[in-house]
């Protein structure tokens, strides 16, 4: 085995480990959402394939551990972005999962929010009121947006709008 496939493992093991100590320094101050975001990392670090494809670079392009490294996560990002661009959040059987979801955090008395795209997107928002979800996290520059769009919305429309979208 080449030195630099050991450099590459060994930096992925101690990154791991930083990110370990880094959520047990912080444990106290982060909410399970923060949390998640660490799992997120560990779980990125530990993935086969993109380890087993930044080796296979390594050793066939003889380059070093960064730049393999770094050209495997591009292709990752890339192929993820490709992805997004198949789903629909407005698709009924995501509606009507989102609202399943809903349904049992509500019977367990759970809160349950959304993040990401589709907590942000303003056609989503007043169905996403709708069905009952409790929070929305985006990005910051989408907020005013988001908050705008929400500022025109009447609770009974939106409700009725969910209850329209998944009995359809």
């Amino acid at each position: 085995m080449s030195a630099e496939v050991n450099r590459l493992r060994l930096a992925v093991q101690q990154a791991k480990q930083e990110i370990q100590a880094m959520l047990e320094k912080s444990a106290l101050h982060l909410t399970e959402n923060d949390r998640k975001i660490f799992d997120a990392h560990r779980l990125f670090l530990s993935d086969p394939d993109l380890i087993s494809q930044t080796e296979g670079r390594i050793k066939g392009e003889h380059i070093n551990a960064e730049a393999a490294w770094s050209s495997v996560v591009a292709e990752a990002v890339v192929s993820y972005c490709k992805l997004q661009s198949l789903f629909d959040p407005l698709q009924p059987a995501v509606i009507k999962a989102i609202k399943l979801s809903i349904d049992g955090a509500r019977s367990e008395k759970i809160e349950i929010g959304m993040c990401g795209s589709m907590a942000a997107n303003e056609l989503a928002a007043p169905l996403l009121l709708g069905l009952g979800l409790d929070e929305f996290s985006m990005n910051s520059c989408d907020i005013p947006m988001f908050k705008s769009c929400c500022a025109n919305l009447h609770h009974g429309d939106c409700e009725a709008f969910g209850t329209r979208s998944t009995t359809a």
